[in-house]
């Protein structure tokens, strides 16, 4: 899942949608060059459940890639979509995020989390204290960084089925964080902005300053299943799902947006959000949706970065670049 530095500020998010807008205009029909689409090489027969870009957050070379799939599938590009296969494990994976300093982590079936370094082929399992499924991991940057140049505390959290698991950004340490009263329910998102937000069936959304302290139950105006999130360009959250639920977060208050959108969400990242039917939506303006020119039938997941890339059974499909980058 990609990182994004929270803008705060609501006079410059302002200014900021309002330039995205003259940009998208400009572009001409979407965010991206949509006649230009590629298929990346994956082995025949894999079925692809995540994937992430490593170019604006983690400041990899253009072309560095992670998806996981089921069987333990994990492929991995330093650059040019050059992908090379490993199998650490021979659960399901379900969930993947580059990190800090290059790293990568897998989440997936049965409480599985794994770490690996780009161009390294050794892989550590961390030890999660649960047996619960994970559905979803982000490397996220949270707070608002002050005039003295403290930087944002960067996190990479995991979730799943009544599960929060936290990367300490001091000593790199992963902790189970206790569940509230009533349990977590059933997490399959995660957003952040100034705080981090984590998602689920039901509607179910959590909230904290701090990921090791105390969560907060929020009332987001709808019971659908929330089965994505991600910080836009704006720095707002937003999580999205069935039924083509958005939920925003502009100016610190929860907003369901009214769209035309009928299929289920499955997956957000960056400003672009997949449907159940291969279609992928534009939600850098979030109420005001837009489809793309492309479609990926049957993909999974997709990773918003320079490029956008979507994987699904035996597929991967990436984009132009956005035009203006």
């Amino acid at each position: 899942m990609t990182r994004r530095d929270p803008i705060t500020d609501v006079p410059a998010r302002r200014a900021l949608l309002a330039l995205l807008a003259v940009v998208v205009a400009g572009c001409g029909d979407g965010l991206c060059h949509q006649d230009d689409v590629a298929e990346i090489a994956v082995p025949a027969g894999s079925r692809l459940n995540a994937v992430d870009l490593g170019y604006f957050q983690a400041h990899l070379a253009e072309g560095s890639m992670v998806a996981v799939g089921d069987d333990g599938l994990v492929l991995v590009a330093s650059g040019g979509y050059a992908l090379t296969e490993h199998r650490p494990v021979a659960v399901d994976l379900r969930a993947v995020a580059f990190g800090p300093g290059s790293q990568i982590f897998a989440a997936g079936a049965g409480g599985t989390l794994i770490r690996g370094q780009l161009d390294e082929s050794t892989w550590q399992p961390i030890a999660t204290g649960t047996t619960a499924d994970l559905w979803r991991i982000a490397w996220l940057s949270v707070g608002t960084a002050s005039t003295d140049g403290t930087p944002n505390r960067e996190y990479v959290l995991a979730v799943g089925d009544g599960a929060v698991l936290v990367r300490d950004p001091v000593d790199a340490q992963w902790d189970l964080v206790p569940p509230p009263e009533g349990g977590w329910g059933r997490l399959r998102a995660i957003a952040g902005d100034d705080r981090i937000h984590v998602g689920g069936l039901g509607g179910v959304v959590w909230s904290t300053d701090d990921p090791r302290g105390t969560w907060t139950r929020q009332d987001v105006g709808t019971d659908a299943d929330l089965l994505a999130g991600a910080t836009g360009w704006s720095g707002e959250a937003m999580l999205v799902g069935a039924r083509g639920t958005i939920v925003h977060r502009p100016e610190g208050a929860w907003v369901v947006l009214a769209n035309d959108i009928e299929d289920d969400f499955i997956d957000l990242d960056g400003v672009v959000g997949l449907t159940a039917d291969g279609r992928l939506h534009d939600l850098v303006l979030p109420d005001e949706p837009e489809t793309l020119g492309w479609s990926a039938p049957g993909a999974r997941a997709i990773a918003d970065d320079l490029e956008i890339v979507a994987v699904g059974a035996g597929m991967a499909l990436r984009s132009a670049p956005y035009c203006g980058r």
